[in-house]
């Protein structure tokens, strides 16, 4: 589905590169993970799979084709995502949030079809945000916006969708409500999730792999059980810790010494 071959990325041509000389490949269906300290690049590849920057070295193919060659209509039509903010310039009502997954696929002056209706109700549904349709956006809660950018990502109806900390600052239960809502999407619909994580023990229950960013370039990629381990986490994170497993799957999960 993605492809990242040789990429190097700087801000500043004299400056230390971002992102260094960085290649993996993320499968149909997967739920793949991506962590790093702060400053890692982990945003700045977000923006680079979105073709928001381009690479200084290296590219990157969506399902096979160059990204680079591609139409921004295009882009949004294979992938959609949920970034660390979302400021919208007026204050539109939930149902018209969740309407905007669906510009991709509107002519300049067409009018929406039965289709794009149907996908917005069908989202709207799916993240259990019926009765809010009238709500005005900017009047909800954290976690309630979160699950309406969600239902956005849903109804722009992509193979791919990106998620940069969409979890971050939001309480323990809506923190486990979003994800479980994503987590059903992939399994049921196969829909490939690629989600930026900063609680890392979430990032393990849930991803099929994980890659770790550091010093801007790949530490490590796997499956969680061989990826998270107190000496990367030493390595990484500078974290004093140990490493437990959760009862109903095995995952590893990280406890902080005291």
């Amino acid at each position: 589905m993605i492809k990242i071959t040789n990429l190097t990325f700087s801000y500043d041509a004299k400056a230390k590169p971002v992102l260094n000389d960085l290649s993996l490949q993320i499968k149909q269906g997967e739920f793949f993970g991506i962590i790093g300290p702060n400053g890692a690049g982990k945003t700045t590849l977000f923006k680079l799979l979105l073709a928001f920057l381009s690479p200084s070295k290296g590219f990157i193919e969506l399902l096979g084709k160059p990204l680079n060659k591609m139409k921004r209509k295009e882009i949004a039509k294979k992938i959609s995502a949920v970034m660390q903010e979302f400021y919208p310039a007026y204050d539109f009502t939930v149902e018209e949030i969740v309407h905007l997954g669906r510009t991709p696929y509107l002519n300049m002056f067409s009018d929406e079809s039965k289709e794009d209706c149907m996908m917005v109700k069908k989202a709207i549904k799916e993240t259990e945000l019926e009765g809010f349709e009238e709500k005005f956006f900017n009047h909800l809660s954290g976690g309630e916006k979160q699950r309406v950018l969600i239902a956005k990502c849903f109804a722009q109806n992509t193979p791919i969708i990106l998620l940069d900390e969409f979890v971050a600052h939001l309480d323990v239960g809506h923190v486990q409500q979003l994800i479980k809502r994503v987590y059903k999407k992939n399994r049921d619909d196969g829909i490939t999730v690629v989600g930026i994580f900063h609680d890392i023990n979430i990032a393990s229950l849930y991803c099929d792999r994980i890659a770790v960013l550091n010093d801007s370039k790949l530490e490590t990629i796997g499956p969680p059980s061989e990826v998270i381990n107190n000496k990367l986490l030493k390595l990484v994170y500078h974290a004093d810790s140990y490493i437990i497993e959760h009862q109903d799957d095995h995952k590893p999960q990280i406890l902080l010494r005291k």
